[in-house]
Parts: structure tokens; sequence; C-alpha cells
């Protein structure tokens, strides 16, 4: 009996030595989507979210690799996780209103974008927050043909 628990150890010491490091394959998937190549990053942070599925950084990165590959709605699947979160991120607001935007779900992306406009004091955000709402204040033309 004592050599199958040594042997159990020894596996699970190996096993141990073989996992990747997930702090190191997050630092790898981070710059990967700084120096533009958001597909690696979504890889990267697929390897860490296998073994730490609650780590919200992650899902972060992923969310904003997603953004810039086009994948709108797995963007704001994984934008919205954080945000559940941290509710008050203006940043990751921003992004998710492009994500909800290109979606074609302009309410939903105006919410965001004059949410993190109330937080931040980017006037360029602020601004544009406030043009959405005035487009969407002023009616259409009437169109008789």
């Amino acid at each position: 009996m004592k050599g199958r628990r040594l042997l159990g150890w020894m596996l699970a010491l190996v096993v141990a030595g073989c996992a990747p490091d997930t702090n190191k394959v997050y630092e790898e998937g981070v710059l990967a989507l700084k120096q533009g190549r958001p597909g690696e990053a979504v890889q990267k942070m697929n390897q860490v979210l296998q073994l730490r599925p609650d780590y919200l950084p992650a899902y972060e990165q992923r969310g904003i690799a997603y953004l810039k590959l086009g994948e709108y709605q797995d963007s704001v699947r994984d934008l919205t996780k954080v945000l559940e979160a941290n509710r008050d991120n203006p940043v990751l607001l921003r992004h998710r209103a492009i994500a909800y935007f290109a979606l074609g779900r302009t309410e939903q992306g105006n919410a965001d974008l004059c949410r993190a406009a109330e937080l931040t004091k980017d006037t360029k955000v602020q601004e544009n927050c406030a043009e959405r709402q005035k487009a969407e204040q002023t009616p259409a033309p009437d169109n008789p043909g």
C-alpha cells in the first residue's frame, strides 16, 4: 500500500511539474494582444481559463481580443462576466458598447457608453454619449417615397 501511495505522490509531482504556469501563459496572451495578435491572445486566455475558470482578468483580455477579431457576441459574453464583478469599469463598458453597436444593439451600447461617460473624465466619451443621446431624440425625417 505504501508503494502505491508513494507512486501516486510521484505522479502528482510530475503532472504538477508539467502543468503550464498560468501567470506566464496569461502574460504571453496580454503581450500577444498588445502586439496585434488577438487570435493568439484568445488561445492563451483559453489555456488560462481551463486551469483557472474564475480568473476574471483572463475573461477581460479575451473579451477585448474577441472584439478585435470581430467576434462581438463572444466579446459581450466575456466582458459582461467581468462587469458583473466590477460594473464601474469605464474601459470595459466602452469596449462592450462597441461590441453592442456592432451587433446592432444600439440601446445597450448607448447605455454602456453613457455609463462610462458618467464614470470617466474623458471628454471624448462624454461628447460621444451626448451626441448619441441627441441623435436618439431627433425624429427621423419623413420619407414620402
